[in-house]
């Protein structure tokens, strides 16, 4: 009887030690469970950070790179517009250049494969003529006292403006409208501001 108490007792004994064991090998794994899911958590971490920096390094490369190419689409939409001009002064004693329609479609031509390359990258012209002025895309460097023409409207396009999504890469520089009837009736609608003081230059209906 106490020989089978005795090899009883050694049993549990070896059990408690196995249990032991086991607890100790579990807690082990979970141990390096642990580490590597915060390993992990961290490796994403990083992985994400870089990713946000490479994207944040491209845009940066390619607004510092597009940017020198923008005056050349201003080049391109002052030769559209001077063509166009050229080609609708007809008359009985005067006659456009020869080939001043294909000239026009050219820069035309020009403009859209230009602004199909910007919007590869995201990047859009802000629109202006006859756009009511916009402070948040547009600088005003003139005004213009206009019949017919409400008042705060862009009439003229110094140079353009350019944006990607929320972000304004240029200002578009523009001639706003300055309406004679709003001169003396609305007091209310302020003119933008102009980047310069410049003199109004008044018009009766065309441009000087």
């Amino acid at each position: 009887m106490l020989s089978e108490f005795i090899a009883l007792r050694q049993e549990i004994k070896m059990q408690n030690r196995e249990q032991h064991r086991t607890v100790a090998a579990l807690n082990s794994v979970k141990n390096v469970t642990d580490e590597y899911e915060n390993f992990f958590r961290i490796f994403k971490e990083k992985t994400n950070e870089l990713a946000q920096l490479e994207q944040n390094i491209r845009q940066n490369c390619e607004k510092k790179s597009v940017a020198h190419f923008f005056d050349v689409r201003d080049s391109l939409v002052r030769g559209h517009n001077a063509s166009v001009e050229i080609a609708s002064k007809k008359g009985f004693f005067t006659r456009p250049p020869k080939g001043i329609e294909k000239i026009s479609e050219g820069y035309e031509m020009a403009i859209n494969r230009f602004d199909k390359a910007l919007s590869m990258m995201d990047i859009d012209p802000v629109e202006t003529n006859q756009m009511p002025f916009n402070s948040e895309t547009m600088k005003a460097v003139e005004t213009r006292e206009m019949h017919g023409v409400e008042n705060g409207i862009v009439i003229e396009t110094i140079s353009g403006g350019f944006i990607r999504g929320k972000e304004v890469l240029r200002h578009a520089k523009v001639v706003v409208s300055h309406a004679p009837e709003a001169i003396s009736h609305t007091h209310d609608e302020p003119l933008p501001a102009l980047d310069a003081p410049s003199s109004t230059q008044k018009e009766t209906g065309k441009n000087e």
